[in-house]
């Protein structure tokens, strides 16, 4: 391994973006979180750390404040030949000592890598919970969309503010999505909908497709509105549109402790798979 001395870390800003790509681009040590947003564009927000040598870039560390008191890490990446374990230590101590400053109390992060699992164990992180994987061949699903007083359409960039409304009150801070996410998302989306009543959004699901496969990005319905069939019709006519495009493998991940989604997915032929994704967390001392 290549020795790390007289480094400095400071705050990516503008100027650096190239050079992280180009990391990002070449390096296998590369954790990326699994967002619509890409975590380049969120450069802007702090913590944003790169880690250099005479002004050679060596690694960075991307952990931002989602939402008050939580932080997700949104990027890793070293550059080879450098030990990923030592620059993520370093990286980490200045991370935490920034989000204390902003009175985060926790870090969260979705490791796809043994590699990635790895160094946040020796952190500290502890597992948190674990988010399991459905699937559904829609060509063996009966269910058609019922004539109701729901309206149902395509979702609208007028409508964010509302989608992000019920999106920030379905889900508890960790699992929200701000609304440049949710805009983001709804533009790579294959089909994303919200459903109404009286004029009046009172749910919304968004749904990627690539690969030959379709998944359930993102579904929720306002609380007020829940468990009286408003999320069976929104599922309903998604798989009745996928249906019509010839789409016949539908995917979606949910929380392993989230029984009211599992029984809903379930009630339409979703199976659960062998396959889960696992998070961790770091609780910050204040």
């Amino acid at each position: 391994m290549i020795p790390i001395k007289n480094y400095s870390i400071r705050q990516a800003n503008e100027s650096d973006k190239k050079k992280i790509k180009s990391l990002i681009k070449s390096e296998q040590i590369v954790h990326q979180h699994l967002d619509w947003v890409s975590p380049i564009e969120r450069i802007y927000e702090t913590p944003f750390l790169i880690i250099e040598i005479s002004n050679i870039l060596i690694g960075a560390l991307a952990c931002p404040t989602d939402h008050e008191g939580v932080a997700w890490i949104h990027l890793f990446v070293v550059k080879s030949g450098y030990s990923h374990s030592f620059i993520w230590s370093l990286l980490l101590k200045e991370n935490i000592r920034i989000l204390q400053e902003k009175s985060v109390n926790q870090i969260m992060v979705l490791p796809i890598f043994p590699w990635m699992t790895n160094i946040i164990l020796k952190s500290n992180f502890a597992k948190f919970e674990k988010v399991v994987v459905l699937n559904l061949d829609i060509s063996k699903n009966e269910c058609a969309q019922k004539i109701s007083e729901y309206e149902i359409r395509d979702m609208k960039i007028e409508d964010m503010e509302k989608v992000k409304e019920i999106d920030h009150i379905s889900f508890m801070p960790i699992w929200q999505n701000s609304k440049v996410s949710l805009d983001t998302a709804r533009k790579q989306s294959y089909k994303s909908t919200v459903i109404l009543i009286d004029n009046e959004i009172i749910g919304y699901q968004i749904t990627t497709f690539s690969n030959g496969k379709s998944h359930l990005a993102r579904i929720a319905i306002s609380p007020e509105f829940q468990s009286i069939g408003v999320g069976s019709e929104l599922l309903s006519n998604l798989i009745d549109f996928l249906k019509v495009k010839n789409k016949y493998y539908l995917s979606v991940n949910t929380q392993e402790n989230n029984l009211a989604s599992q029984k809903l997915y379930k009630k339409f032929g979703f199976n659960v798979t062998n396959d889960y994704f696992q998070v961790y967390k770091f609780l910050i001392k204040p």
